[in-house]
């Protein structure tokens, strides 16, 4: 989020003093900006438009996993979102929309939500090619484990390689993990066996690399999500940085300080008032959603990594903040002054003061 104050300067235009206090009230204007955003900065906005939070299906076709349940998949706009700064992107001729926020594609954006700008691809943000943001196609992949309902089974199993996978029929917690992300196009089965290769002793819970094993447990997936993955805050009550969609939890179910559990975060909320988990629990369990986050420790919290998107030079930079603000700083102004916080509850930012050049 983003306040900008306006000031009148007699001074020279590229003067360092500190401006004075101007003599009337100052222009506030919100939106939203988080520093490492894949968007550029300054690029989202307040939202003033109520989310409709109705599951539906996909706009568009997915490619990923389980193709036989890809009409029965329904998503929805996390509510608990709704409050803070999103816009709403799209590319030229698409069927789908996204609703972004915090740089982070948390939805399929409705007919009520005004497009902010259009981007000439999404590629950036889409490993598979399929027209989907990872973080949906993960939950999206996350949403067809639960359709499909495997049951926990433990066992180990000789796989093909890459893209190897156990029966659907079965699974343990880490195989909703992989699945989901198969479902983004990112193979776990290859990523961890090719870093391990690579970065031995990065990884302590291999011994001898087994290719149809080592992605399926929860102590070697954790060292790859650590390095690759964007590592966030783990109390679910801390909301400096939003719970979204797609996220990748690590739990502590055995009162130890290493993760036993790991889940996908849904779109939906619990009874608790935390968002659901997509994972397959324990013996006599099936993949399921399930109200977790108020009583299992979290021992890791990532977020798949995103690159910035090549928006249109007129919605970049401070003109674009203005111009989609509906904002205009008069000629009399010679100083502009943008206070850049993380997010919109947050009590402290970083200050930036802009001056106008000859002529602009």
């Amino acid at each position: 989020m983003i306040a900008l104050l306006l000031a009148a300067s007699s001074g020279c235009e590229r003067c360092q003093r500190t401006p004075s206090p101007p003599s009337s009230p100052p222009v506030v204007a919100s939106v939203g900006h988080v520093e490492q955003d894949p968007l550029p900065p300054d690029t989202q906005r307040e939202s003033d438009v109520v989310w409709p939070t109705e599951a539906r299906k996909p706009p568009i076709a997915d490619t990923g996993i389980f193709g036989d349940l890809d009409a029965k998949v329904q998503v929805r706009l996390p509510g608990w979102l709704a409050k803070g700064p999103d816009v709403v992107v799209s590319t030229p001729g698409a069927e789908a929309r996204f609703v972004v926020v915090d740089g982070v594609a948390v939805g399929f954006a409705p007919d009520l939500l005004p497009t902010t700008f259009e981007v000439a691809s999404l590629s950036p943000w889409d490993r598979d090619g399929d027209g989907i943001p990872d973080p949906l196609d993960i939950l999206m992949g996350a949403k067809k484990t639960v359709l499909n309902g495997a049951a926990y089974r433990s066992t180990y199993r000789v796989l093909p390689y890459p893209g190897g996978d156990i029966p659907r029929t079965e699974g343990v917690c880490t195989d909703v993990i992989v699945r989901a992300l198969r479902n983004a196009g990112i193979d776990l089965q290859k990523e961890i066996h090719e870093d391990a290769k690579a970065r031995r002793s990065a990884y302590p819970g291999i011994g001898n690399p087994d290719r149809s094993i080592d992605h399926r447990r929860v102590r070697n997936l954790l060292p790859y999500f650590k390095r690759y993955w964007t590592s966030l805050p783990e109390d679910p009550k801390d909301t400096s940085v939003p719970w979204m969609p797609g996220d990748v939890v690590f739990l502590d179910t055995m009162n130890d300080p290493q993760p036993e559990h790991m889940g996908v975060v849904s779109d939906r909320l619990g009874e608790s008032g935390f968002p659901l988990l997509v994972n397959n629990w324990t013996d006599g369990h099936r993949t399921a959603e399930m109200d977790l986050l108020s009583f299992v420790p979290v021992r890791g919290r990532f977020r798949v990594p995103m690159g910035r998107l090549a928006v249109p030079a007129a919605h970049a930079g401070l003109g674009g903040l203005l111009s989609r603000s509906g904002l205009s700083v008069p000629v009399v102004h010679r100083q502009l002054v943008a206070v850049t916080i993380p997010t919109w509850d947050s009590s402290s930012g970083e200050l930036r003061r802009f001056e106008r050049r000859d002529g602009g």
